[in-house]
């Protein structure tokens, strides 16, 4: 079809058709249905990431990168999320795996939030409150729960989990 069609190919390795692709999957997959201002800016990011894909030779604008740079950080959040457990996880790993650098990465959760590392920690520390709170794993050690949870180092993990929850994971898991 020529250039001025109402139809246009997209090759699927268009960089901007993957980013929408990702920031779609990431809102269907989410438990929260944005509403007000924050629907408003998922809409704005959508649209800005179509007319970014169909619209191959214009150039890039301040609202585009701002969608680009809001599904990269949701691609990498993403990750995140999937394999905080994993004592590897890395800044550059995640990065890698979104196709950015890291030192892009750590602007965008620096500005956007919490850091890599306290994103990562609180995510374990949940899993593990949820593990040593759950009826199920009386029988095992918080020591394998801590490492299940991504922790390497119990001691530090008994500080983090004092300091975050106010209680030693003992404690908190009570009488077994």
């Amino acid at each position: 079809m020529p250039h001025g069609g109402l139809m246009r190919y997209l090759p699927r390795q268009s960089e901007a058709l993957q980013l929408l692709r990702g920031y779609i999957q990431t809102l269907e997959n989410s438990k929260i249905r944005p509403c007000g201002e924050a629907g408003e800016t998922i809409c704005r990011h959508v649209i800005d990431l179509v007319a970014l894909a169909v619209a191959s030779d214009r150039a890039i604008g301040e609202s585009s990168l701002s969608a680009v740079a809001a599904a990269h950080l949701n691609a990498a959040l993403d990750h995140v999320a999937a394999r905080f457990w994993d004592p590897k996880l890395s800044v550059a790993a995640v990065a890698r795996e979104v196709g950015i650098s890291p030192r892009y990465l750590q602007r965008l959760l620096v500005t956007t939030g919490p850091s890599f590392t306290a994103r990562v920690t609180e995510l374990r520390l949940q899993r593990a409150l949820t593990l040593l709170t759950g009826p199920c794993d009386n029988k095992r050690t918080i020591s394998d729960i801590a490492l299940e949870a991504g922790f390497t180092d119990i001691s530090h993990f008994n500080r983090l989990f004092r300091s975050r929850f106010g209680d030693t994971p003992r404690g908190v898991r009570g009488p077994g």
